[in-house]
């Protein structure tokens, strides 16, 4: 990527980088921003089907895509890494990545391991993506620039399908939160009988998040908070 000399020049001779201010030439960034979200799937594409000819099934959980702070587009894809299988996977994976690169229009693969639990890999994540760090910036901007693709965050269907948790049960469990807080405990007693206490018990039993948020509200969809 070509650097915008005009940005940066009052920091005098320097190497360029995002965290000091410096910003990709927008001629530059625009039609790689534009064509990364296709790019990448045909990088992936790539390196999953060679993979898989060596007999080898990466298993890519999650991908993520952020701005950063220079004004271009990267992606963080996330493999399984725990059996010997998900290993050998993920790491051919990794090498073919880097092999096919420069063909789809990729600058550097970052090829250092870096293996966490789960959960401390999940809080890793966040920890980027909502504050930001270096030259990553906040996961606030990056869903407000216009170059992020439609897709920000894909999470693999198997993993969905074995939690059951998705952006719309997430956003669900949302709502009925603000339910239970808004609505007086009277007011459950007279609503399929359940008290304010006992909503996030119903998660646990044969209530679905869709008859528990209707529940308190009344046939056009208000909160019944006037009993």
């Amino acid at each position: 990527m070509e650097w915008d000399e005009a940005v940066c020049w009052h920091l005098g001779e320097h190497r360029h980088s995002g965290e000091r201010g410096c910003r990709v030439r927008a001629s530059k960034a625009a039609p790689w921003n534009e064509a990364a979200a296709e790019a990448w799937r045909d990088l992936h594409r790539a390196a999953y089907q060679r993979c898989r000819r060596e007999g080898l099934a990466p298993w890519l959980l999650v991908r993520v895509w952020e701005v950063q702070k220079r004004g271009v587009l990267h992606v963080h894809p996330v493999l399984a890494y725990s059996t010997l299988p998900e290993k050998r996977g993920a790491d051919r994976y990794l090498e073919h990545l880097d092999a096919l690169r420069e063909d789809y229009g990729f600058g550097y693969v970052e090829r250092k391991h870096r293996v966490r639990h789960p959960r401390a890999a999940a809080a890793y994540l966040s920890s980027y993506f909502i504050n930001g760090k270096g030259s990553k910036i906040s996961l606030e901007e990056s869903v407000q620039s216009n170059w992020m693709p439609r897709s920000i965050i894909h999470v693999s269907s198997d993993l969905t399908r074995s939690t059951a948790i998705t952006m719309r049960t997430l956003r669900l469990r949302r709502y009925a939160w603000m339910v239970w807080r808004a609505t007086d405990p009277a007011v459950w007693a007279l609503c399929g009988n359940l008290e304010a206490h006992d909503l996030w018990c119903a998660f646990r039993q044969d209530v679905t998040l869709t008859e528990l948020v209707a529940s308190a509200l009344n046939a056009r969809g208000f909160l019944l908070l006037d009993v």
